[in-house]
């Protein structure tokens, strides 16, 4: 081994190294805060699991149901939460012989510290001017964090969606696949990730036939596309052979009254409504000039899956907006865009304090809002 490449092995351990220190930091930092929140206010971690948090809590503890009974209507059943994340919690649940609730609550922030580590990867490939420490605090700090610790998905679907673009990124078509495949039996909006890869895989095969003289194989790219919606069918799949419906995770979502229909129109409801529908209407809006910033960068993959992952939700009711919108890594990424702006970054910190602590008040009030 000459000298060049060992001082290249021992810089690329260094960053590695300090990535990770810079991670657990801002991780670390989160879960006092989230401490300091609950001892000043009389909270208790056991009452966390609560909201979704309690449908995959069912899950974990006794399976998929097999036909609805639950809400008022006794219409409501779990499969509309998908199985990856509370199939981990069964595992934590296993393993380490704590309470299924627990289970949740471990497994969300064991997939949040992942998330922040992938989304500070992710950004340097994307965006390599943004700094480790600001990436990192977006992720730990953002006004919603409090999803990523209450044994919800979120955690698990940001890790995934920043390691699928990271992959990609890099050209790893196969192992891109393989993530993009766990991230669509995460949730439904992670099989939209399959139509960022199309563009990838499409442009860099125009790319290369352009370029005559590379030697390209197409082989790696068909098979990593063809692993994408794999998560997806195989609960598809389940759901047949367990309901007779293998879109029951979709027919059952009219228990919550959410119906598709055109998400412009939802804004202009919000619009026109109160104080806080006209929040999430306006926030809805913001997070729809994310994939004009990603194009303008030239980021198009970010951008379709940025604009998908707002607009499909959206078109079913600015309910729970908040947290597809700032749990989403192409929005989060232009969020620290803006914070490489110091005075924008110690604002975005300093709100995203304020927030914190009123969401978690709001959180542990039952205040439906939140969920």
């Amino acid at each position: 081994m000459n000298v060049l490449s060992l001082k290249k092995r021992i810089l690329f351990a260094n960053e590695k190294y300090a990535l990770i220190a810079i991670a657990a930091g801002f991780f670390i930092l989160n879960q006092c805060l989230e401490l300091l929140i609950m001892k000043f206010s009389g909270f208790r971690y056991a009452e966390m699991c609560t909201w979704d948090c309690g449908w995959y809590r069912s899950i974990v503890e006794g399976g998929y149901h097999l036909e609805p009974h639950a809400h008022e209507r006794m219409d409501a059943a779990n499969w509309a939460f998908f199985p990856v994340f509370p199939l981990f919690a069964r595992f934590v649940h296993s393993v380490f012989d704590v309470s299924h609730s627990y289970a949740l609550l471990i497994s969300s922030r064991f997939f949040f510290l992942l998330a922040i580590i992938y989304f500070m990867k992710l950004s340097k490939v994307y965006f390599p001017a943004i700094p480790l420490t600001v990436a990192a605090s977006v992720v730990a700090l953002n006004p919603f964090a409090i999803y990523g610790n209450v044994g919800y998905t979120e955690s698990c679907f940001l890790f995934f969606t920043s390691a699928f673009f990271y992959n990609l990124k890099q050209e790893r078509f196969v192992l891109s696949g393989v993530v993009g495949g766990v991230l669509s039996a995460v949730r439904l909006a992670g099989n939209f990730a399959l139509i960022a890869y199309l563009y990838v895989t499409i442009r860099k095969l125009i790319e290369d036939w352009r370029h005559a003289e590379r030697r390209f194989k197409p082989e790696p790219l068909v098979l990593g596309g063809m692993l994408i919606p794999l998560g997806l069918s195989l609960y598809m799949f389940f759901l047949y052979r367990h309901t007779g419906d293998a879109f029951a995770f979709s027919h059952i979502q009219r228990a919550w009254d959410r119906s598709p229909g055109n998400p412009f129109a939802r804004i202009g409801d919000g619009l026109s409504g109160d104080a806080y529908g006209k929040y999430l209407a306006l926030m809805s809006v913001a997070a729809l000039i994310v994939p004009a910033f990603l194009l303008y960068k030239r980021h198009v993959e970010l951008a379709i899956f940025s604009v998908l992952c707002t607009l499909i939700p959206l078109s079913t009711g600015l309910w729970s907006m908040p947290r597809y919108i700032f749990w989403q890594t192409p929005v989060l990424l232009a969020i620290a865009c803006a914070c490489t702006n110091r005075k924008i970054w110690i604002l975005f910190l300093i709100g995203s304090v304020v927030m914190q602590v009123a969401i978690y008040t709001a959180w542990f009030n039952g205040r439906g809002w939140v969920i």
